[in-house]
């Protein structure tokens, strides 16, 4: 069938979203491998200054996708970058602690061998008397068994804070945590470690409930990708505060992505099947008029004209809210719109040729990921091709019908 035609469009995936949106994971993605790269300068600083303690500290590298990866693949290998950001911390912390820990057992034991020795020698007065007196309580508390056994509890409760712990807050907890070391009082250094373990507890709930708004946050940042305009600039804004832990994720954040996310799609679909479209009628040598991509935004009318078919052109109504396109050969005339029987025939070899561009125009819309399905074609010859004046032919007209004769109904296929 040639005569006028229409269709509704769905754009089924829009190519100039999805690789914007490939380019903006993989810039995320490099991100994270430059995270983990400062842990492995880490990993081997570590593992120079305490060769003992960090023997067998090792990290996970993942191995990068390939050129071609999805979007998929690529989030994927952002998030194993961030799971071996989070195990090398865990693991560097593990390193010092331990290296913490011999150190201080040096200590102690070096301050014992010097206590022995200044003991075998009888002080020559008081304040050295005293002096001895004083070093010998010290080193006495520290090698108590009370006192190992709250430093080891110490220790064992500040290597269950979780990476994701604020700063300030590990801080609090360290200094919490010395106080509970040096409390002479084994009653009070109780009370301290119990106080510890709660806070520690509390931390690590805050924590984890951050990580799993982070989680969200990504996934939401990932259904913005590739929209490009001020709103979805800010709304990102927001998500990537809650990314990097620096604010909660709310309901009203949440709402607000996903009006953002429908006005984006909605404004990005339809600049993208108005390029396809026109790109296609371009292609198969169609002059379009610079107004073209506005008729997917306020709806209307654009006449596409062909050099070669003189005073012919195809008429191309957009209707937004429904998605539908109605095409159909128009014929201008300045002088009259009455038809002679050289005109019908010209007429019926214009929109044989047509049909066969539609089929083209149709095909390249299937293949850049619009889908266009024909439900109205009416066969040549039912109704004379609708004239028009030269001057309209010359311009689009937008916001309303075009002002030629009436379509033939629809006819059986």
């Amino acid at each position: 069938m040639s005569g006028p035609k229409t269709a509704k469009y769905q754009v089924r995936e829009n190519r100039r979203v999805a690789a914007r949106a490939r380019r903006q994971a993989m810039v995320r993605a490099e991100e994270a491998r430059s995270v983990l790269d400062a842990v492995l300068r880490e990993v081997e600083g570590t593992r120079a200054r305490y060769p003992e303690q960090a023997a067998g500290l090792d990290v996970r590298v993942p191995a990068p996708p390939p050129d071609d990866a999805s979007v998929e693949v690529i989030d994927r290998y952002r998030r194993d970058l961030s799971d071996a950001v989070s195990e090398g911390r865990h693991a560097l912390r593990a390193a010092v602690a331990r290296a913490t820990k011999a150190e201080t057992q040096q200590i102690l034991a070096n301050a014992a061998d010097g206590l022995a020795l200044s003991t075998e020698s009888a002080p020559t007065d008081q304040t050295e008397r005293t002096d001895g007196v004083e070093r010998a309580d010290q080193i006495t508390r520290q090698t108590s068994p009370d006192s190992r056994i709250h430093e080891q509890q110490v220790n064992r409760i500040l290597g269950r804070v979780l990476d994701r712990v604020p700063s300030k807050t590990k801080d609090e907890l360290e200094a919490l945590a010395a106080q509970a070391k040096e409390a002479k009082d084994p009653v009070r250094a109780d009370l301290l470690v119990t106080e510890l373990r709660i806070r520690v507890q509390k931390a690590n709930e805050r924590a984890r409930s951050m990580m799993t708004e982070a989680e969200e946050a990504e996934d939401l940042l990932a259904r913005l990708r590739g929209f490009d305009n001020p709103e979805v600039a800010e709304t990102c804004k927001a998500l990537d505060r809650v990314t990097k832990y620096e604010g909660p994720l709310t309901e009203g954040l949440r709402r607000r992505v996903s009006e953002v996310y429908e006005r984006a799609k909605r404004e990005a679909d339809r600049k993208y099947v108005a390029e396809v479209l026109r790109s296609a009628f371009t292609e198969l040598g169609y002059e379009v008029g610079e107004d073209f991509a506005t008729l997917f935004v306020e709806g209307g009318t654009v006449y596409c004209h062909k050099p070669t078919w003189r005073d012919y052109s195809v008429c191309v109504r957009v209707e937004p809210r429904g998605q539908t396109l109605d095409f159909n050969v128009v014929r201008v005339d300045g002088e009259t719109e009455l038809a002679t029987r050289g005109s019908q025939v010209r007429d019926r070899e214009i929109e044989e040729k047509w049909c066969s561009d539609y089929e083209r125009v149709t095909a390249a819309l299937h293949r850049d990921g619009v889908q266009c399905a024909t439900s109205r074609r009416v066969p040549p010859g039912t109704a004379p091709v609708p004239v028009i004046q030269r001057t309209r032919a010359a311009r689009a007209v937008r916001g309303q019908a075009a002002q030629t004769r009436s379509l033939p109904p629809e006819s059986p296929q």
